[in-house]
C-alpha cells in the first residue's frame, strides 16, 4: 500500500512539474544536464527525445536515478522504466557491427591454426580434462580474442585473467550473465577478467564457459575503447567513435546496474554488445569443434 501511495504522489508531481521547463531542456541538450529527478522519471520523456541528448547528459541522467534510489522512496518499477528508457537510448553503428564481424571472422580463422588447437581440442573434451587445462584454454582463447580485436584500433593494455570460488547464480531468466566479471580502471588502464569456478570447476557446460570468457572478453575490448578515447587515440574521423566515446562516458560517470536487475542490466549497450557477441563466439567455436 505504501509503494503505492509514493508511486501515485510521484506521478502527481511528474504531472505538475513536466511542462514548460521539459520542453525548454529538450531543445538545449546543455540546460538537460540539470534534469529534476521528478523529470528524469517521467513516463512523457519519449526515448526520440532522449537520443537528441548528448552522451554526458544522459550518463548523469542515470547517475541521478542511480544516487536517489539510495535515499529516495522512488517505487522500482519507475526507476526500472526510466533507466530501461534511457539506455535503450544509446544507438550502435552499423559500423561497428561490421567491425565486430570482420574481427570475429578473423578470430575463428585463428582458431584453425595447429598452434591454437588447445582451445578447440579442450571445448570438444571440456568434461574430460582436468581444470588446469581447462584455465589454460580459457586464458589461451582470451589473448587472441583480446589480440585481434584491438589489432590496427589500438594500443594493447596490461590484463589479467583470474579464476575465483563462488557460488554461480543464474537469474530468473535463466540467462548466463553472472557467471563472471569485469573490471577496468580508466585511469590506469588495468583491466581484470574474473570467471567464476564452483567447487573448484569451472561450468561444465562448455559453451556457457566460452560464452562467459568471450562476454568479459568484449568488455575488455570496451575498456581498451574507452581509454584509448581517454588518452585521445580515438580521433574524430576513427570509424568506432561513437561506441568508444559511449564506453568512456559509461565508465566515467560509472553507471552500471547490478545484474540482479534483469532486464534493466540487459538494456545497458555495453551489456548487449557483449551477450550478443559472447554467444556468437561460443558458437563459432563449438561448430568447429563438434
Amino acid at each position: 500500500m505504501l509503494k503505492q501511495i509514493c508511486a501515485l504522489c510521484i506521478k502527481a508531481t511528474l504531472d505538475m512539474n513536466f511542462g514548460k521547463k521539459m520542453a525548454q531542456t529538450l531543445q538545449n541538450p546543455a540546460l538537460s544536464q540539470t534534469y529534476p529527478l521528478e523529470d528524469i522519471l517521467d513516463d512523457r520523456l519519449e526515448i526520440e527525445k532522449l537520443k537528441s541528448l548528448g552522451l554526458t547528459t544522459r550518463c548523469k541522467m542515470i547517475r541521478k536515478i542511480l544516487s536517489a534510489r539510495t535515499t529516495n522512496p522512488i517505487p522500482s518499477a519507475i526507476a526500472a522504466s526510466a533507466l530501461t528508457k534511457i539506455f535503450n537510448s544509446f544507438e550502435i553503428s552499423e559500423e561497428f557491427y561490421d567491425w565486430q564481424r570482420e574481427k570475429r571472422h578473423l578470430f575463428v580463422t585463428a582458431l584453425m591454426d595447429k598452434n591454437n588447437r588447445l582451445i578447440l581440442e579442450s571445448y570438444r573434451n571440456w568434461n574430460k580434462i582436468s581444470p588446469t587445462i581447462q584455465k589454460q584454454a580459457i586464458k589461451k582463447a582470451t589473448r587472441i580474442h583480446r589480440d585481434i580485436y584491438v589489432d590496427g584500433v589500438c594500443q594493447p593494455l596490461p590484463y589479467s585473467v583470474n579464476f575465483e570460488e563462488r557460488a554461480i547464480r543464474r537469474t530468473g531468466l535463466n540467462l548466463s550473465i553472472v557467471f563472471g566479471r569485469f573490471n577496468g580502471n580508466i585511469e590506469t588502464g588495468e583491466g581484470t577478467i574474473t570467471q567464476y569456478m564452483e567447487h573448484g570447476h569451472l561450468l561444465h557446460n562448455a559453451r556457457e564457459a566460452f560464452d562467459t570468457t568471450h562476454h568479459e572478453t568484449t568488455h575488455l575490448i570496451q575498456h581498451h575503447l574507452s581509454v584509448a578515447f581517454q588518452r585521445g587515440g580515438i580521433k574524430s574521423s576513427h570509424p568506432l567513435r561513437r561506441e568508444a566515446a559511449c564506453f568512456h562516458e559509461i565508465d566515467r560517470h560509472h553507471v552500471y546496474v547490478s545484474s540482479k536487475e534483469t532486464v534493466t542490466y540487459l538494456s545497458q549497450p555495453h551489456e548487449v554488445l557483449a551477450h550478443q557477441e559472447g554467444h556468437k563466439i561460443s558458437l563459432a567455436i563449438e561448430a568447429l569443434a563438434l
